[in-house]
């Protein structure tokens, strides 16, 4: 992956909706409001898509692809973008995915991931517990 790239998290929301009409007998709107919501079942062959909206966008630390797991790639989308193309992008497999990272990369995440979790408080961080 060129070094240019950053890992980015993003969020897609997409809707559909259905609209259905019901004539009810009720002694109310607010009864007729509430038994229409409550009867009309629809099936999703009555839905038509609204279209795919970013809900959210925010830059990812690069380390979280060293927390990917088979299992939790299933999850998410992994995009790349497609070479010669750079305004379009591709889905790939996770293997794929961490191909693109160049091994001196991968290297450093994981060194990274190491010192992060090994438990230990950065120094400057422990001064500041001890003193009043």
């Amino acid at each position: 992956m060129s070094n240019d790239l950053e890992l980015f998290r993003v969020t897609v929301t997409q809707t559909w909706s259905a609209e259905a009409e019901a004539l009810v007998m009720a002694p109310d709107k607010e009864s007729a409001r509430i038994w229409a919501k409550r009867e009309v079942d629809f099936d999703v062959l009555d839905a038509e898509d609204d279209g795919k909206e970013v809900s959210s966008l925010r830059p990812e630390p690069m380390d979280t692809v060293m927390g990917l797991t088979k299992k939790k790639a299933a999850d998410v989308w992994l995009i790349l973008p497609i070479a010669g193309r750079p305004l379009r992008g591709r889905t790939v497999e996770l293997e794929e995915f961490l191909a693109e990272l160049c091994p001196e990369r991968l290297e450093s995440l994981r060194i990274a991931a190491i010192e992060r979790d090994n438990g230990q408080l950065p120094l400057l961080e422990a001064a500041c517990r001890v003193q009043p």
